[in-house]
């Protein structure tokens, strides 16, 4: 079997445990650019990232394409409508060049009959995936674009952080304009509380950080999600 699939499969929070399951992946290369959707030749698939980040947008009422996530190695798709016949509704788009093993969901929706351990992984993987949501819809109707900035740094837990992607990326990501992100990066940077180069952000004040989100009234962000 493809080894960037078993890695993929090693990294992945649900399907880490399947190693050993037939689960008989259709493998698809794509390019930068190029849309996917949980449906592969009309059958309802999972979809698990083996390389390439695939950013997971929504459209709005106004028809604003709104970044809910990006997703990367070991990351899946069509988890939380895997008992729903219809699509996905959000928009899944490669960053880049990307691989994508395509699973079945009856196979998986059988390995939750059959294994109970499996089953309570897929029961909190849905959870955390909600609880995610929730944050990020918080985030985003925030109005302050320092407050989202702070927010997004402090809780991707470390002292370096890599922007997913380019400051363009992260701006999308973030529901700001590129010039938005650049502003609060400079203040912040010109404030002491961090330092950037490029896509790399060092945090040097934690403490002041999460005094400016309190003096906003904002609570700290929780650990990064699994996702």
């Amino acid at each position: 079997m493809n080894d960037r699939f078993q890695t993929a499969l090693s990294k992945s929070p649900l399907l880490c445990a399947c190693a050993e399951r037939p689960l008989s992946p259709v493998i698809c290369s794509y390019t930068g650019g190029e849309t996917v959707t949980d449906l592969l030749d009309g059958r309802p698939c999972v979809g698990l990232i083996l390389s390439g980040r695939v950013s997971v947008s929504s459209d709005t009422p106004d028809g604003r394409d709104v970044r809910m996530n990006t997703l990367g190695e070991g990351d899946c798709f069509g988890i939380s409508n895997l008992f729903d016949p219809e699509p996905l509704k959000t928009i899944l788009r490669c960053e880049g060049p990307a691989e994508i093993a395509y699973i079945a969901k009856e196979t998986l929706i059988t390995l939750l009959e059959e294994d109970r351990e499996f089953s309570m992984s897929y029961i909190r993987l849905t959870q955390q995936k909600l609880q995610f949501l929730l944050r990020r819809i918080e985030l985003l109707t925030t109005q302050n674009h320092q407050v989202r900035l702070i927010v997004w740094l402090l809780g991707q837990g470390g002292e370096e952080i890599r922007f997913p992607g380019n400051r363009e990326a992260l701006a999308a990501h973030l529901g700001m304009s590129r010039a938005a992100l650049f502003r609060e990066l400079s203040q912040l940077d010109s404030a002491g509380m961090i330092s950037t180069k490029g896509t790399l952000v060092r945090i040097l004040n934690r403490p002041g950080l999460s005094a400016l989100l309190q003096a906003a009234g904002q609570p700290m962000p929780d650990p990064p999600p699994i996702v």
